[in-house]
């Protein structure tokens, strides 16, 4: 597992939840959940997004982040490169959506990729920015389980 964030943002790592998170992942039958659907873990504080698709080329994704929540993507199936940087000095390309709890930004100058396969996790914090969704050889389908961890 990788953890991008720094330690400002350490002081705020909600635990409890995350371990909730964990557990989900650890005992729920992952394969069975059906693309589309949002699993309630722990109200509104921990929940999970199951999702499916296919990924593209990196220049037609997009850096996001969340200002209310964490980010876990746990990867079921399929491969795809995940990037990711800080998220002070980007430039955004969209205003704060409140509702889904994200902004878009411009590909910044400088950023890290790390592939994921099946059975990898990342978790990202509010203070960072990622991109998600890019394909590694060829397009692949993708089933992965996003965790929202309220900071």
């Amino acid at each position: 597992m990788l953890i991008l964030t720094t330690l400002e943002q350490c002081g705020r790592f909600p635990e409890e939840r995350m371990a909730r998170a964990f557990q989900f992942l650890q005992e729920t039958d992952l394969l069975s959940l059906t693309s589309g659907t949002t699993v309630p873990i722990e109200g509104d504080d921990v929940f999970a997004q199951v999702q499916s698709y296919t990924t593209l080329d990196a220049g037609l994704a997009r850096f996001e982040t969340h200002d209310r929540h964490y980010d876990l993507h746990y990867m079921l199936e399929g491969c795809e490169y995940f990037y990711c940087t800080k998220r002070s000095g980007l430039i955004p390309e969209t205003g704060y959506d409140q509702e889904k709890d994200i902004t878009f930004y411009r590909d910044p100058p400088h950023d890290g990729r790390i592939l994921l396969i099946h059975g990898d996790m990342v978790l990202v914090a509010p203070d960072d920015a990622h991109k998600p969704r890019c394909t590694v050889e060829s397009p692949v389908i993708v089933k992965k389980i996003v965790i929202k961890v309220t900071a």
